[in-house]
């Protein structure tokens, strides 16, 4: 994981950039909850991304795709949308001055759901010609 910096009117605009996003196959990341680590850990490795994308991430917008493209890959691999959710508004509870630049809602779960319900670009997966 990386930082993209870009600069637009005299103002440096950051987002979290991971390398592996461009490749043109599948990267293997992120824990399994079939492993032989505790599902307590799996869980906690979302709440931590979720937490380094909010630091990472200078818009709202972008903070959302890379945590919806998170979550969408988490899910997909059997990890539960309730205890993802719990993890979000965890995070953000822990560490709510720093969340609130964003202009976060009230309702951090129907935001998390949001996320969940909104489609990226950025959520395509790429095909290999």
């Amino acid at each position: 994981m990386d930082m993209d910096v870009k600069i637009t009117h005299r103002n440096f605009i950051t987002k979290a950039y991971c390398k592996t996003d461009d490749f043109p196959f599948h990267v293997i990341s992120l824990p399994f909850l079939e492993s032989n680590i505790s599902s307590k850990l799996c869980y906690l490795v979302f709440y931590g991304q979720v937490l380094r994308y909010q630091r990472l991430c200078t818009l709202r917008k972008d903070f959302e795709n890379r945590t919806q493209k998170l979550a969408a890959q988490l899910i997909s691999r059997g990890y539960n949308p309730l205890n993802l959710k719990k993890q979000f508004s965890k995070v953000i509870g822990n560490y709510r001055q720093e969340f609130n630049r964003f202009e976060i809602p009230r309702d951090l779960g129907a935001w998390f759901t949001n996320i969940l319900s909104t489609d990226t670009e950025e959520t395509v997966p790429k095909t290999i010609d």
